[in-house]
């Protein structure tokens, strides 16, 4: 998700970052209530100015474990900020760790 310009909650973001959550299911979910959780979650994402809606999150805790990801700066100039890489890799060791816990 592309959020839009704003410079509040934090600092400036543009165009250029994207903001990822993570969800994991402890027990077998069908599709048709993943896909019901995102579209919640998406539209509220839209209602809420491209940010992350923290009751509606807390209200799908019930029955989703709802984590997030740093925000992905989609510029490789950051490529050479060690802190940057640092993060993505342990955002990639969540989702490695999630889709295996998966399986």
């Amino acid at each position: 998700m592309v959020s839009p310009t704003c410079s509040d909650r934090g600092g400036s973001y543009g165009s250029e970052w994207v903001g990822r959550l993570l969800l994991r299911y402890d027990v077998p979910t069908t599709l048709v209530a993943v896909s019901r959780h995102v579209k919640i979650l998406m539209e509220a994402l839209v209602n809420n100015y491209g940010h992350w809606d923290v009751l509606i999150e807390s209200q799908l805790s019930k029955f989703v474990t709802i984590k997030r990801l740093p925000r992905l700066l989609r510029m490789v100039e950051r490529a050479k900020d060690e802190e940057y890489m640092i993060g993505l890799a342990d955002a990639r060791a969540a989702l490695d760790v999630a889709s295996k816990a998966s399986t």
